[in-house]
């Protein structure tokens, strides 16, 4: 989407689920953005730079919160990401 404008509805949802979903589950919502896409809008709109151990700490409180919504499929015991939910 090269010259694409992003709406006030993206900008929201980016701003609600940033720094407590992947950037993967942010694109997942938002058809037609990448992950890139996604941190540098986040980064643009002004969403605090998060170190990993914060990151981690947060989806974990989140998945706490719901597990339904963090369900992974596993192959052999690993985590599969090409599965999808």
């Amino acid at each position: 989407m090269p010259g694409a404008y992003w709406s006030d509805a993206e900008d929201d949802i980016i701003r609600t689920m940033w720094g407590t979903s992947t950037t993967a589950a942010i694109a997942a919502k938002l058809p037609g953005r990448t992950r890139n896409a996604i941190i540098g809008r986040a980064d643009r709109i002004g969403c605090p730079r998060l170190d990993k151990a914060e990151i981690a700490r947060r989806i974990q409180e989140a998945h706490a919160a719901n597990p339904d919504a963090f369900r992974a499929h596993r192959v052999g015991g690993k985590y599969d990401p090409w599965r999808g939910q």
